[in-house]
């Protein structure tokens, strides 16, 4: 295995052994290209969730390190938006305020975030030791490769793919499920004989995320109200199924 770190793929090319081109200039020839790039950028009017966080340290034990705070909705009309704290012990922890709204909107990361550690916690000194950021598109449509019996063969993984669940914004257990359905591809088998189909979801999952996202989209003004009436009304054990991609329709 060669790993190359810092490098960009600016175009794969079809044929018997593809080609990979690589930023530098420079190829790569396969017989298999697993492909988990991004499928580029949102339209204007796409749902998306946006984020950035910042792991930050304090000086004080004011968060404390046995509750995590996953949605802490804010009042807003443009949009859904929380904040969550993740705390990884008495004085550090992961501060992100993430919003679900069309992608043209351009939130106000650093004022939010600063606000938040001041209202909630009262601290106004810490030191900001990481920060991420991200816009993940929900209405993107999945990179599928058709299986072919020739020697070439491409996939899609991760989001690419499809794994991305895009009313909740899940995708790490799919995502392992699917790499761990393609590595059984290639068990015991000769590289040549091996066919791996495309992922594919689940059309339960898939009708409940239209459903939800098309209800977002169409009157952002109550996307929190949407949101607090089903962790109050859904059964706990019915909830977690569907944030975690094991709906049913029982």
């Amino acid at each position: 295995m060669h790993l190359q770190m810092g490098m960009s793929v600016t175009d794969i090319q079809d044929g018997p052994v593809p080609t990979v081109l690589l930023g530098d200039d420079t190829t790569l020839r396969s017989s298999w290209v697993m492909d988990a790039r991004p499928l580029g950028l949102p339209q204007a009017h796409s749902l998306c969730q946006h984020f950035m966080g910042w792991e930050v340290e304090i000086p004080t034990d004011c968060l404390g390190d046995s509750v995590v705070e996953l949605m802490d909705f804010q009042p807003v009309t443009d949009g859904l938006h929380f904040l969550c704290v993740l705390p990884y012990g008495a004085h550090n922890a992961l501060i992100e305020s993430t919003w679900m709204s069309p992608y043209a909107h351009s939130p106000d990361y650093e004022s939010e975030l600063r606000h938040y550690l001041q209202s909630r916690y009262g601290l106004t000194s810490y030191k900001r030791a990481y920060q991420e950021q991200g816009c993940l598109d929900l209405q993107a449509t999945p990179l599928v490769y058709l299986v072919t019996d020739g020697s070439y063969k491409r996939l899609s993984l991760g989001r690419a793919a499809g794994t991305l669940r895009s009313s909740t914004v899940f995708a790490f257990l799919k995502t392992i499920a699917d790499a761990k359905r393609i590595a059984q591809c290639f068990a015991n088998l000769l590289l040549a004989a091996v066919r791996v189909p495309p992922y594919r979801r689940d059309w339960l999952d898939m009708w409940m995320d239209k459903i939800f996202c098309d209800g977002l989209m169409a009157d952002w003004s109550r996307a929190p109200e949407f949101f607090l009436a089903m962790f109050k009304g859904v059964a706990t054990n019915t909830l977690v199924a569907f944030l975690t991609g094991r709906p049913n329709i029982m």
